[in-house]
């Protein structure tokens, strides 16, 4: 008789999506290490999760696809999603919120049920400050001017904010490029991104990715009256906490983490998740 090899405490296996960027999916990990020690008392090995990685860098640059500068990754999420459901995941979850724009498009074809990000995010923001009326967004030139959080937003009474942004990147008044992107991407040198958190950097540089971060929440709460502040880049996740700024911060890596494990655990079922036609499409 072959012995059961199945987890006692956690039924399914998550599949994660990853090398988007490489650090991130990793940091993505340790939070569901700390999260399983935290609401599970997991400290033995066999206290912890199940789960399968599938790790594809070469991934094109999603912020830049999605404004016409960079090749479609669609193909490669897709192998990647199939590679984890042939390696036998249960449901997916992607390490990156700005790929989740390219989700609708290919729904059909992905093989397993899916956690969307953004919308468990919204979900979480309205459950735990349920009076917020204006949410700062910390995310990709992409994600911002293609709506992926604002469209489920818009639709709960909430308005939300991020740091100024215009198509000239080289514009002193872009926060969003000088703060933000330079921070993950780094700035340019002789055409191309250089530095930033994708290359591991968090608190070197003067100023570092750290502080650009920073800066740029505090004008999402001091100069647009931001009530709640979203990390929504999983390389933010990795250089910003809730002690960067004046009010709570909420983490999508968290909200995500928080998510995989209740699924994995059966205290939450994969029918709950919200059908492929209820994602939000940029296009749209």
């Amino acid at each position: 008789m072959s012995k059961d090899l199945s987890h006692p405490k956690f039924p399914l296996i998550p599949g994660i999506a990853g090398g988007l960027g490489p650090f991130a999916h990793v940091g993505f990990e340790k939070r569901l290490l700390e999260l399983s020690a935290e609401r599970f008392g997991a400290d033995g090995d066999a206290d912890f999760p199940e789960w399968i990685v599938s790790s594809v860098p070469q991934v094109p640059v999603r912020s830049e696809a999605l404004l016409g500068k960079a090749s479609d990754p669609k193909p490669f999420l897709l192998r990647s999603f199939r590679r984890l459901e042939r390696a036998g995941a249960d449901f997916l979850c992607v390490t990156c919120n700005t790929a989740h724009a390219f989700l609708p498009a290919i729904a059909d074809e992905i093989p397993l049920p899916l956690i969307h990000v953004a919308i468990e995010t919204v979900d979480y923001v309205l459950r735990h400050y349920p009076s917020v009326k204006r949410v700062g967004l910390l995310a990709t030139t992409g994600i911002c001017r293609f709506g992926l959080f604002s469209q489920i937003f818009a639709g709960r009474g909430v308005e939300l904010v991020y740091p100024p942004d215009s198509e000239d990147e080289s514009d002193p008044s872009n926060l969003m490029e000088r703060l933000v992107m330079q921070a993950i991407y780094g700035p340019y040198v002789d055409g191309k991104r250089s530095g930033g958190i994708k290359t591991g950097l968090i608190d070197e540089g003067d100023p570092s990715p750290k502080e650009l971060l920073r800066e740029a929440a505090r004008g999402l709460v001091e100069q647009q009256g931001a009530e709640v502040v979203i990390v929504a880049c999983s390389e933010i996740s990795l250089a910003m906490g809730p002690e960067d700024a004046s009010v709570p911060v909420v983490d999508t890596m968290d909200v995500l983490a928080l998510a995989v494990l209740d699924l994995a655990r059966g205290e939450r079922s994969l029918q709950d998740l919200p059908d492929p036609d209820a994602w939000p499409d940029p296009k749209q």
